[in-house]
Parts: structure tokens; sequence; C-alpha cells
């Protein structure tokens, strides 16, 4: 139950499950709950707790489990305290986790997060470019978000609008609200005034996001129509009466 709570994205509801089964059966049936114990905390941020759980617990020596406890070590150390030595050994830890294994979903979203916090994008890019072509699910819908936010970091406006279109669709009451705003972004910055303010109303409509964060990108819509009035009212934080 544990492992299936973390593979569809909800690492918070995994923890007492996979805590339970800690010691319980096989050993390598422990082994795999240490490892998505500490997993999952570190998949909230809590990077103590998923420290604890691997110094307390022991995993098995097979060589899957000896690597994912070695990376998630690295990773950890790394995260609350970040040197270059440390920055190293994680780089050579992720190397051998990605070499001849196939990853789940959740191990291979740590993975790239791991790449992103590292600088290294275009490694993260490529692990979930190609972990999304293959599984659907909501991990899979949060690696495409992701993938949008980098290509929109860099202005890959196209590779950007995409994968947020493909979020909106598939997930419009989760990621997909701020993929639509992130859509509405991009077509201010194209000069489309009337996409933009088309998806700003129907968020403010759904109110599924902070009304704040969508007037201002509305704003910059009803500025490129020329309705610097309107415009005034949505920087002021004010829902324009069209």
């Amino acid at each position: 139950m544990g492992r299936t709570y973390l593979e569809s994205g909800d690492p918070s509801a995994a923890l007492r499950p996979l805590a339970r089964a800690i010691g319980k059966k096989s050993r390598i049936v422990s082994s795999a709950a240490v490892l998505g114990l500490a997993l999952s905390h570190a998949l909230t941020g809590d990077n103590i707790k998923a420290i604890r759980v691997l110094e307390n617990s022991r995993t098995s020596t097979e060589s899957r489990h000896a690597s994912l406890d070695d990376m998630l070590s690295a990773y950890l150390r790394y995260r609350t305290s970040p040197t270059s030595g440390r920055r190293f050994q994680l780089e050579e830890n992720l190397r051998e986790v990605l070499y001849g294994q196939a990853l789940d979903m959740a191990t291979t979203y740590l993975v790239g997060q791991a790449y992103r916090e590292l600088g290294q994008h275009h490694q993260m890019v490529n692990l979930y470019e190609k972990a999304v072509d293959f599984v659907r699910g909501p991990l899979a819908v949060r690696m495409t978000f992701e993938l949008a936010e980098y290509f929109d970091l860099i202005d890959a406006r196209k590779e950007a609008r995409s994968r947020y279109l493909a979020v909106s669709a598939v997930d419009a009451n989760g990621l997909g609200g701020k993929a639509q705003l992130a859509l509405a972004d991009l077509a201010a910055r194209d000069g489309k005034g009337t996409e933009c303010l088309a998806r700003c109303r129907s968020l403010l409509t759904r109110q599924i996001l902070d009304s704040a964060d969508v007037l201002h990108v509305m704003a910059r819509g009803y500025e490129l129509e020329g309705q610097r009035r309107l415009a005034a009212e949505a920087l002021a934080g004010r829902v324009p009466a069209e």
C-alpha cells in the first residue's frame, strides 16, 4: 500500500504503511520499505527524518538496494550541507543508480530533482522526457509540468506551451490551474491579449488559484488590448467589471 501511495504521487500518505512494513516481512521487503520511507520523507522535504530512517534501519546488500541507499544518503547529505566533495559523491551515486536498471517513478522523480539542484537541468530533462513517454499518472504529470517550467525559464516557448497544454488537459483541477496561468502568461509575452484574457477569466471563474496571481497576468492582457482602466483595476487586485 505504501508503494502505491508513493507511485501515485502522494508521499505523505505512504509514510505510515511503509513504516509499518519495516522489519515485519522478509529482509528484501523490509529493505524496500526502508528505502521507500526515506524517499517519501525526502519528497516531502523532511531531510532529517529521511536521514534517520537510513541511519537506524538496515537495507539489503543486493546491488539495486545498495545503490539506492548510497544515492539517497548522498543526496540528503548534499541537500543539508552542500560541499564540492558531497556534490562529486552525489554525481557518482546518481550515475550508478541510473546505470543498467529501470527506476520506479518516485525514484525517477527524485533523481530528476537531484540533477536540478545540482544545476544539471539537461540531465533532468533527458530523464523526465524518457519517463513520461512510457508512464502515465500523477508523477508523470508533475514531471511534465517541471519540464514546461524549465523550457519556459529558458524561453523555449513552443516546448513549454506544448507541455503546459498537456498538463492542463489531464489535471484540470491540480497542476492544470498553474499550467493555464502559465499559458496565459505565454500568450501575453507573445502579444496575444485576447487569449491571455480568456484563460484568466476561466481561472477566476473556477477559483482554483489565488486571484491576485491571476489578476497580475490579466492586467497585461488588458494592456495589450488597450484597456488601460481595466488593467489598472486588475493591478490593484480588483476583478474588473467589464
